[in-house]
């Protein structure tokens, strides 16, 4: 009922239902059928009115079931007829932002921030606005952004330390990075994208053996976590494990990759047009190898019984 009262529009409807019963009935001594037509009338109006709000529920709805194409090309809809709704804002800017658009995305964000979003809204709207600033290169918007949250809102999830960790991890600075990180995966320990960070990072120190533990616990999460699997692909490649490096980056290739992720779909292209013929290579040296062992391993009685001719059969008996 408060949200009724907030929303003048809906005031208005309301305020169109009293005044038709007032005036139809004791003044104009409509018929009950001509009431029910006015009322249908006003029914009408009342949906157009909102057929925005509509619009943007269906675009929402598609979006969080994961069909986000076409969930996209309602909420577009939705914001042309400048839907009040702050969620189709947000879904819309993270649906620009994944392809890359941070300026649109900036810009719808902006626009939910005006539609009176409650608290969570506002949060996405700030956490979504510090990966905008992420994509176009400004990360130390992002880490302000973010930074901010924290300071301002009592409780932040996940997402956001994990968020932090990464643009910290960005930026050179791995001891705040690992820090955050951590306190992202206290908060949800099946967080893939932590895990992913614990992995980079130390990568980044060169410690290849943690990191392929942590690049792993990611994928034990999310199986084609395209980051996690590019980085996998890089040290097999150093363990000159070619065939291992391939098979990451085949599962790499055919997942989905965004402006989001921290690897492109032209960096696993090109690691895997280097790795490929190397691994033909290895593949070919293994069969090889296995052809000769098998060789080796024939008992020489069966090579003699083969190559003996059969004995000659004699005369028959009387």
């Amino acid at each position: 009922m408060s949200k009724i009262l907030k929303s003048p529009r809906r005031n208005l409807v309301l305020a169109g239902y009293a005044i038709a019963f007032i005036i139809c009935v004791p003044v104009l001594k409509l018929s009950a059928g001509l009431v029910i037509l006015v009322l249908l009338l006003l029914t009408a109006a009342f949906v157009l009115i909102f057929f925005s709000s509509v619009v943007a529920v269906m675009g929402n709805y598609l979006f969080a079931l994961g069909k986000e194409e076409k969930g996209a090309a309602y909420l577009k809809k939705a914001l042309d007829m400048n839907t009040a709704s702050p969620a189709a804002h947000i879904n819309y800017a993270i649906w620009r932002l994944r392809a890359g658009d941070a300026d649109e995305a900036l810009s719808c964000l902006e626009k939910a921030r005006a539609k009176n979003p409650d608290i969570m809204a506002r949060k996405n709207i700030d956490l979504t606005s510090a990966s905008c600033h992420w994509v176009k290169g400004d990360i130390e918007a992002a880490i302000t952004v973010l930074n901010g949250m924290i300071h301002t809102y009592e409780y932040v999830n996940a997402h956001v330390l994990s968020t932090l960790g990464y643009m910290l991890l960005v930026k050179g600075d791995l001891a705040g990075a690992e820090e955050y990180t951590r306190k992202a995966l206290e908060e949800e320990p099946s967080l893939s994208s932590a895990w992913d960070n614990l992995g980079q990072i130390a990568f980044n120190r060169n410690e290849k053996s943690e990191a392929k533990e942590h690049f792993n616990k990611a994928l034990e999460f999310k199986p084609n976590l395209p980051d996690s699997l590019y980085y996998l692909a890089l040290i097999h490649e150093e363990e000159g494990d070619f065939l291992q490096a391939l098979r990451r980056l085949d599962i790499a290739k055919d997942s989905k990759i965004t402006a989001l992720n921290t690897v492109t779909r032209e960096q696993v292209e090109s690691l895997r047009q280097k790795i490929e013929p190397l691994a033909r290579a290895q593949e070919l040296l293994q069969h090889g190898e296995e052809l000769e062992e098998e060789d080796y391993d024939k008992p020489e009685s069966s090579v003699l019984e083969s190559s003996q001719e059969p004995p000659a059969s004699g005369p028959p008996e009387a």
